[in-house]
Parts: structure tokens; C-alpha cells; sequence
């Protein structure tokens, strides 16, 4: 069984144990990539709402909720004010 992303051009292996308990919980069909800017928002009422990964080749990639990074399959990370401060240049 394979669960598929916002692109069917990737899929997880669902049925590999390692994966059971980070995707309990998903809704794979609203997990996709986002694209970050200065008017992105990262908290809602002081909670982080973003998660981020590095991808393979050293660049921070973000998401709108939890999960596994699509290609390296490392759980992604919540948003922390120091992560957004230097990559995206956001100041709080």
C-alpha cells in the first residue's frame, strides 16, 4: 500500500513500520510543499503552523503540516522563529 502526496510523483511505503507512527494521524491529501516569502505565516496565536526539513541538497523546505520529508523520508520539523529569521528573513 502506497500513500500518495500532493504529486503522484512521489508515494510513501505506508506499510513499512518505520513510517506507522510519524503518518498515524495524517491527512495525506492536504500535506503539500509551500512556498515561503515575508508575508508567509508561521504562527497563529504564538503556535507554529509550518513544518520544514533540509531536502538533499541543503536547502530548507517547508510544509503545511506534519509528516516525512517526500525524498529524504526524515520527519519533518516544526517552525522555529530561528528558522524562519534566517533563511527566509523574517524578523520577530
Amino acid at each position: 500500500m502506497y500513500c500518495l502526496g500532493s504529486s503522484s510523483s512521489w508515494k510513501i511505503d505506508c506499510d513499512i513500520e518505520f513510517f506507522e507512527p510519524i503518518l498515524q494521524g495524517l491527512n495525506i491529501e492536504k500535506f503539500k510543499k509551500i512556498n515561503t516569502s515575508h508575508s508567509t505565516t508561521f504562527f497563529v496565536k504564538g503556535q507554529p503552523i509550518v513544518w520544514c526539513r533540509k531536502s538533499n541538497n541543503g536547502e530548507i523546505e517547508y510544509f503545511n503540516s506534519r509528516g516525512i520529508h517526500p525524498i529524504t523520508y526524515k520527519e519533518l520539523k516544526l517552525i522555529t522563529k530561528y528558522l524562519i529569521t534566517k533563511p527566509v528573513g523574517v524578523q520577530y
